[in-house]
């Protein structure tokens, strides 16, 4: 969610482009570095729409992107970028649209990792059953919802991460003070039980 958080390296960019110095002296071409990265990466933006890589999909949202690592050295500059994307793109739509605003900016993509999104049909048995223990054990509806990360099971053909949230709680999820309380930890114990038998025991 980097939406909710302060990018400290696209405010440093964007605070160096308002210096005095980066508008009168040229410093062997790192002024145009940084107007370049400021015109692609702007504070406060994070759905890609300067990188040209906007996109959103119903189920599973908007698309995030965070240049998170940037490092400036003797006149050359590297950075990382981190982009979730929905399941109307793929890593290669991702990367030819990136690539085309990065180089209009005078920069080169040195590799790109990634992988495509991961998406689960609902009503598949698997999730059916999910849903089912979580109703009979919480004793109210149960329902999918898209998160924008990966998770341990991305790779897992039919896989879906299981819990433990509830509702409108914030756990301070990655973050600090990430908690969850005994009760909560002792309901979920009893759900994965019943789901375990649920699905190994048929």
């Amino acid at each position: 969610t980097p939406e909710n958080g302060i990018n400290a390296v696209t405010a440093l960019i964007g605070l160096l482009c308002r210096l005095p110095l980066a508008k009168n002296t040229d410093n062997g071409g790192q002024r145009e570095m940084l107007r370049g990265l400021n015109s692609i990466f702007p504070f406060g933006e994070t759905d890609g729409t300067h990188a040209g890589v906007k996109a959103h999909d119903e189920k599973s949202g908007d698309l995030t992107l965070a240049f998170s690592i940037f490092d400036m050295e003797n006149g050359e500059c590297s950075g990382s970028i981190d982009i979730r994307f929905p399941t109307c793109m793929t890593l290669g739509e991702v990367t030819e649209r990136l690539n085309e605003a990065l180089e209009s900016a005078g920069f080169t993509d040195n590799g790109t990792e990634g992988s495509e999104p991961h998406i689960v049909d609902e009503d598949s048995g698997f999730i059916q059953t999910l849903l089912s223990v979580y109703e009979c054990c919480e004793g109210e509806k149960g329902r999918c919802i898209a998160v924008g990360g990966g998770t341990y099971v991305h790779n897992i053909p039919g896989g879906v991460a299981f819990g433990v949230e509830r509702g409108d709680t914030d756990y301070h999820m990655h973050g600090a003070n990430e908690f969850i309380t005994v009760d909560e930890l002792l309901k979920d114990a009893v759900i994965y039980a019943e789901a375990i038998v649920e699905i190994c025991g048929k």
